[in-house]
């Protein structure tokens, strides 16, 4: 195998540079679940000072329509379900739900340094609820811009564990470590989000190799559900494209081989990655992808971020069912 090919094999992932949430594509994701803050007696205005009050938080959706709908007119819901039946029809149910969440923490970048030396010896400690995983024993010396390369994995359930913490601490024989920052990750928002961010979507379909596919459902499977959602027809797969309704999906430079059922994930795979395209109900998926996230000082509220750090958060939140589960490297597990 020559450069060239090995090259034309090697896939990529989406970069950001900043929180998944932030990017405007997404809208936070917030079209499911949005998060409301409890404070404990008047808000001040001043930030630093109400972050101290919040007790608590609330997630939920709030609709407001007319009641009842005028007899003549049919209402639908962003989905193309009729208004008649109920907003939330499709929401999913409060019973718990067990899943599984991998972390992928690649490397922070710009830490300040804790040590008179200039440098810090940084490791990562991750809280799920009451679920700690400690990677202190791995604490990467000397350094600003240290390079974790670790996966760690929760057994957990929602609406229990909904939020996971990153937490950066300077390791110390001598004193107490330090802690250098932290970042929080609404974990169900993201599950729960059309956008379906609780695993990204590779950029090809492959069944072998360090890219073979790894998700729960295939693609195929996926675009099947996201048609019944949004009460489309369900696609119909021609030779070199795949059609939904009247839109066509089509990869560039596609050839058909001999599997038709490889061909149909590929296919549907293409319909995903543009689904931002299909008229009226089309939105962006999320990609596979790492994230950069700023890290805070919980002790000083309100100020500036203490670093910039990479963390990839393909974070792979699947439900605990009788299904393929994603395989896993380099993990720590709690």
């Amino acid at each position: 195998m020559g450069d060239e090919d090995f090259v034309k094999q090697v896939q990529t992932l989406k970069v950001y540079d900043t929180e998944l949430e932030k990017q405007p594509e997404f809208k936070g994701f917030t079209d499911k679940l949005t998060t409301f803050e409890m404070y404990k007696g008047k808000r001040t205005g001043d930030d630093t000072i109400d972050e101290e009050k919040v007790t608590g938080i609330f997630k939920g959706c709030i609709k407001i329509y007319r009641w009842p709908l005028d007899d003549d007119e049919q209402y639908v819901t962003p989905e193309g379900n009729l208004l008649a039946d109920g907003y939330f029809k499709r929401f999913s149910d409060n019973t718990p739900m067990g899943y599984t969440l991998r972390v992928y923490c690649i490397r922070a970048l710009g830490l300040r340094p804790k040590d008179i030396t200039g440098k810090s010896d940084p490791y990562l400690v991750l809280t799920l609820n009451d679920k700690v995983i400690n990677d202190r024993d791995n604490y990467v010396v000397r350094q600003v811009n240290p390079v974790f390369g670790r996966c760690f994995e929760f057994i957990a359930a929602f609406p229990f564990d909904h939020m996971l913490k990153i937490s950066l601490y300077d390791y110390d024989v001598v004193t107490g470590d330090d802690m250098i920052g932290e970042t929080k990750i609404d974990v169900e928002g993201r599950y729960y989000t059309k956008h379906r961010a609780g695993w990204g979507l590779p950029e090809s379909y492959e069944e072998e190799g360090y890219c073979e596919w790894k998700g729960q459902q295939k693609p195929s499977a996926i675009l099947g559900e996201i048609c019944r959602i949004n009460n489309l027809c369900r696609p119909e797969y021609l030779e070199k494209s795949v059609v939904i309704g009247f839109k066509h999906f089509s990869p560039r430079q596609f050839e058909a081989s001999e599997d038709p059922d490889f061909d149909r994930e590929v296919l549907a795979l293409c319909a995903l990655r543009h689904w931002q395209e299909m008229p009226v109900v089309g939105y962006h998926l999320v990609p596979e992808y790492v994230e950069t996230r700023s890290l805070y000082d919980p002790s000083k509220p309100g100020q500036a971020p203490v670093m910039g750090g990479h963390f990839a958060d393909n974070r792979t939140a699947s439900p605990h069912a009788n299904r393929y589960s994603p395989k896993k490297a380099n993990s720590v597990r709690a």
